[in-house]
């Protein structure tokens, strides 16, 4: 079995949804023909992943066990997992996964959420006459004791044809630089290209001082395609939101979804006098830095994360502090943004002040046609105060849009 990834369709508790299975390992074991695979299946409608390995023998027929070690985590929570793995070669793989998470399991028939048993048994069917096609078919007992959920998924698409994995592109918040993204990044790098950028005035790009919005947002523009992504999904966080919305609309062509973090929306920031001053009066001192970092966070970031914060405010450019406080920020690119129709993701945090999920609700949800949003425990800065969940809910997103790709 190839590595890669491969688009499932999941049905559970009476509804379907798009899922994917991500072979990350497969090798040959031993001399007897052996195969061990080791990957992860997401499913973003049970907020769903599972990673497993398993130790498959040549000839696998269904009913079988085999070797594996299985863990989930299901809506926030972690449990180990049984899994039923029937495949067929170029039919595709079947997969049945059970857990304790959420109770007693259904008592509904397999697949009577859209895919039919006539499918369910052809594949089995398939999978005992053809055992040489590959060695995709096998079962892991359900061994685990207590009430279980089962979760049964079909693979629509041959085990030959992968996902294309779309890159990320990571944007930072006002008096922020690109490594507020370094939890983040490291959960994704392994994957897929990640592209974390500076803009104009922050991190190392503080010498070339400040820049509009518009200007912020070809310089991405133009480092994406420098980079070779192809399409991709953009990622803005706060001041940079605003950033990417204006990009998106002016290059649609760039992008496959869209992520915004505690977002400044495109029309002029709901920023009090009061706030604006307070941020004006920033003079790039240690105490000045340090008031700022712990104001947007909902508690004491890690020392480390907090060191790195601290260290990107006072580096950033006065010209280009002043100039999003003073116009970037008042930019309204409301009517030229209108209603975007790329998938996008909204994230805001619980405890933040600012822009949390009512100014999400208000000012930047009705320029999104197809968008959801996500509340997550933290303040403004979700990327350095709660870069699991932040991740996790990332994932899920990308997930859905390759999958609606492919």
């Amino acid at each position: 079995m190839e590595n890669g990834d491969y688009r499932m369709l999941f049905s559970a508790d009476g509804r379907a949804s798009d899922g994917r299975l991500s072979i990350t390992d497969g090798r040959a074991v031993g001399g007897d023909g052996s195969y061990a695979i080791r990957g992860r299946i997401t499913e973003a409608g049970r907020n769903l992943i599972a990673t497993f390995e398993v130790k498959l023998a040549p000839g696998m027929s269904p009913n079988k066990e085999i070797e594996g070690a299985f863990a989930l985590q299901m809506d926030g929570k972690e449990d180990a997992a049984g899994f039923t793995l029937i495949g067929a070669g170029p039919l595709g793989l079947i997969v049945e996964i059970t857990c304790s998470i959420d109770g007693p399991s259904s008592s509904a028939g397999p697949f009577d959420g859209g895919v039919s048993e006539d499918r369910y048994g052809a594949g089995i069917a398939k999978a005992q006459a053809s055992p040489d096609e590959g060695i995709d078919a096998g079962i892991v007992k359900d061994t685990l004791p207590g009430p279980r959920t089962r979760l049964s998924t079909y693979s629509l698409v041959p085990t030959v044809t992968p996902i294309r994995r779309l890159p990320l592109v990571l944007l930072h918040l006002f008096g922020g630089s690109r490594r507020e993204w370094d939890a983040v990044t490291a959960r994704f790098a392994a994957d897929r290209r990640v592209l974390a950028l500076d803009l104009p005035g922050f991190g190392d790009a503080a010498g070339r001082g400040g820049a509009s919005v518009g200007e912020m947002a070809d310089s991405v523009g133009d480092a994406i395609v420098h980079a070779g992504l192809g399409r991709c999904v953009l990622v803005g966080h706060s001041m940079s939101a605003k950033v990417a919305a204006v990009l998106v609309a002016t290059a649609p062509d760039l992008f496959e979804g869209l992520i915004l973090v505690t977002a400044s929306p495109p029309s002029p920031e709901p920023m009090s006098d009061e706030a604006r001053a307070r941020l004006l009066a920033f003079d790039g001192s240690r105490a000045a830095a340090e008031a700022y970092v712990d104001g947007i966070t909902a508690k004491r970031l890690p020392d480390e994360a907090r060191e790195i914060a601290i260290a990107d405010a006072r580096r950033a450019s006065p010209d280009a502090w002043r100039r999003w406080l003073t116009e970037g920020s008042c930019e309204d690119h409301g009517a030229a943004v209108g209603v975007l129709p790329l998938a996008t993701l909204l994230m805001a945090g619980a405890s933040d002040e600012a822009l949390g999920q009512k100014a999400q609700r208000e000012f930047v949800m009705p320029h999104f046609a197809d968008a959801r949003l996500v509340v997550v425990r933290g303040g403004h800065a979700l990327p350095l105060e709660n870069p699991d969940d932040l991740s996790r809910e990332i994932e899920r997103f990308v997930a859905d849009v390759e999958a609606r790709d492919a």
